[in-house]
């Protein structure tokens, strides 16, 4: 039996932790498809109890829209798809994101939720970094993950590469909250804590975003304090610099990681092949892909089966596999979306973005704020110059609708009292 207390928390509150428990779950395999799972599955009965409401303040609609833009190219994709089955598959399973998301805009319009639900969010993006700093000084986590001398992989254990690119893109969470509070030690912390992890992890698509983080807060400070704002920004930037020297004077991962991109100033066709970790023959391999495909490319998820019939003879990736097989996908999401859904899928990542930059600007003050966490988020998923996961796998694709489904819940929040 559960406590009166606990039942009645967790009837008050039972959104807020099925919200967090995708991000907490997310490290670990599939298990945050449990919790995506059951907000999918709630949306049928909202739709019943909440329809006068989600249809009145127009969210449900724009859910729908950005749905459609997602999700059309994937079906046009797969009428002529390199891999039928799994393409038409994907497309199908995709609708759990459009009912996941459709449950978030429904009940989490409120400025109260969204209030307690960011700062158990922000811990949750802190305490990966703290974990994975001290898997780095201990050789093992709180968890008891040992570290793996390839990459830092912290509480995602096994899947090393996940860590430090999702950490990154998910860093708004923590450093918007972060910025808010008092306790100067505490935002300072934060701020140094997070890329320290970024930077230990190894991984050079969340070094990437580490830059664009720093332009925005730096640019945010500078806007509420003009001139006044220069020391404290110098004063970072030699504090930043510093860390960063300490993590490549302890780091031989790091020094390996640095030494290898160096690599790409070189026009040896092999050292840039090494630098790029191999990404600039699928990247060529993905051309051709779009250029015999351009108008609903291979099908969504058919990138590996492509690949043999565009690939080059002493490919590595056909190698690797047998020359049955190629790479899993292209490592860029926009080239993704034009390999495997040619120029719909584009378009339709356009429409996307046209739409929250639209649904943003129309948005009053407080719902920008409120937002803007989830939207810078998926702003550095989105950013087109760095390799990513793929698009429409299932670990981004469910990430990027939790925060589509947050980020518009947001955008159409009332300020009324969370039960």
């Amino acid at each position: 039996m559960i406590p009166v207390s606990l039942r009645n928390w967790l009837s008050e509150y039972w959104l807020v932790v099925l919200t967090a428990a995708f991000l907490v779950l997310l490290p670990f395999s599939r298990s945050a498809e449990i919790p995506l799972s059951i907000l999918a599955l709630l949306a049928p009965v909202l739709l019943i109890l909440h329809r006068d409401k989600s249809f009145s303040q127009g969210s449900l609609g724009w859910v729908l829209l950005l749905f459609l833009a997602f999700a059309a190219p994937m079906l046009i994709s797969s009428l002529d798809s390199y891999a039928f089955d799994k393409s038409w598959l994907q497309s199908v399973a995709s609708l759990r994101f459009l009912m996941a998301a459709v449950t978030l805009t429904i009940v989490a319009c409120s400025f109260d939720l969204h209030r307690r639900l960011q700062p158990v969010l922000a811990l949750v993006i802190l305490f990966w970094a703290v974990d994975a700093i001290g898997q780095f000084l201990l050789g093992y986590n709180l968890l008891h993950f040992p570290a793996n001398p390839e990459r830092l992989g912290g509480v995602f254990g096994d899947d090393i590469w996940f860590f430090g690119p999702t950490l990154a893109m998910l860093s708004p969470l923590a450093f918007e909250w972060l910025w808010k509070q008092r306790r100067r030690w505490l935002t300072v912390s934060g701020f140094l804590i997070i890329p320290a992890a970024v930077m230990l992890s190894g991984m050079r698509a969340g070094w990437l975003l580490l830059p664009i983080i720093a332009l925005f807060y730096a640019f945010r400070l500078w806007r509420l304090n003009g001139r006044a704002a220069l020391r404290p920004i110098l004063l970072a930037a030699l504090i930043g610099g510093l860390g960063a020297a300490v993590i490549i004077q302890q780091s031989p991962l790091v020094q390996q990681r640095i030494a290898q991109s160096l690599q790409v100033v070189d026009p040896a066709q092999g050292n840039l092949q090494h630098a790029l970790s191999q990404r600039w023959l699928i990247w060529q391999t993905s051309f051709k892909m779009i250029q015999a495909h351009p108008i609903n490319g291979v099908g969504v998820r058919a990138f590996p089966d492509a690949y043999p019939d565009f690939a080059t003879a002493d490919d590595p990736q056909l190698l690797k596999h047998g020359g049955f097989r190629g790479a899993r996908h292209a490592h860029n999401v926009w080239l993704e979306a034009l390999t495997d859904c040619g120029f719909t899928g584009l378009a339709g990542l356009l429409i996307m973005c046209w739409i929250l930059l639209r649904l943003y600007r129309r948005a009053s003050v407080e719902q920008r704020q409120l937002a803007w966490p989830y939207l810078f988020c998926i702003c550095l998923i989105m950013f087109p110059f760095n390799t990513h996961f793929s698009l429409y796998g299932t670990f981004l694709s469910s990430t990027l609708w939790w925060l589509l489904g947050l980020c518009l819940a947001a955008l159409f929040a009332k300020q009324n009292d969370f039960h």
